[in-house]
């Protein structure tokens, strides 16, 4: 909305939101800044008035260089949107970028109708460098989503293990990782390649089956290697599942609950297979 955004994120207060759903965060679209602005905005408003969108590179208020997955991921938790010449992308970024409006679209019920938690935040010593956002839905398919985004490597520090909140502890969920690390280092420079590598999943695998209370308690293993790395977790009520894959294969429920399980590592519960 031009009344929204014509402050460039200045006229971001209760009495806008009575003319219109969203504002315009900030000017600001650096996916570094804007981890920091959304964040703190947040304290106040919720995530779906939030005007965040996917932006080109470098960015053109700071030259940052950042990955089409961590601009998807941060423009994910606002009411994402596109701001860049999708003429100007290449083909492997213009299927990409298809891949994170098609997951939008799926995820978006539950981030925009759901509780937002702020699960790290760099005020705090043990993850300084780290953020790391949650919504969780009650009802919902897709339980939750959870991004963590690293903004500062340093040698040595390791991040925590991520737990969980707005769970129900006797409940077991499939947490799926979506949009796995790709990236490889080059052994001959040194260098992080981003893309060139197979699946890093964060778990071991891409998914598993954990209780509320093992992700609430003992939480997820989260590995980033770079400034600007981030990981993504979806998690999914076990009798959607279940349908789903009795769906998808025909399969009897025992049948479908056995491919899970299968594909899950074996797990139903209990804590996940971490690092």
């Amino acid at each position: 909305s031009g009344a929204g955004g014509g402050g460039g994120g200045g006229r971001f207060d209760p009495g806008m939101l009575g003319y219109s759903p969203q504002i315009w965060t900030s000017d600001n679209t650096d996916v570094f800044s804007r981890m920091a602005i959304q964040s703190g905005t947040s304290v106040i408003y919720p995530i779906s008035s939030m005007g965040s969108h996917i932006t080109s590179v470098p960015n053109h208020q700071t030259q940052r260089l950042s990955t089409l997955k961590t601009r998807f991921l941060v423009a994910l938790f606002g009411t994402f949107g596109l701001e860049l010449d999708i003429r100007r992308l290449t083909q492997n970024e213009f299927k990409e970028v298809s891949d994170y409006i098609t997951k939008f679209k799926e995820l978006a019920p539950t981030i925009h109708g759901g509780r937002f938690y702020r699960l790290w935040a760099p005020t705090r010593n043990s993850d300084r460098f780290a953020y790391a956002w949650m919504c969780a839905h009650d009802t919902n398919n897709v339980a939750a989503v959870v991004a963590v985004f690293l903004t500062k490597t340093e040698p040595g520090k390791y991040l925590p293990r991520l737990t969980l909140r707005g769970l129900d502890e006797n409940e077991t969920y499939l947490v799926e990782e979506i949009f796995p690390n790709t990236s490889r280092r080059n052994t001959n420079t040194g260098q992080i390649e981003v893309g060139a590598g197979p699946p890093q999943w964060q778990l071991g695998r891409e998914m598993l089956m954990m209780s509320g209370r093992s992700l609430m308690s003992s939480g997820l293993p989260v590995r980033l290697s770079y400034d600007g790395d981030s990981a993504a977790f979806v998690l999914h009520r076990n009798n959607v599942i279940t349908a789903r894959a009795a769906e998808r294969t025909g399969m009897t429920r025992q049948s479908s609950l056995n491919y899970i399980n299968l594909m899950a590592g074996g797990h139903s519960g209990g804590h996940g297979g971490g690092h």
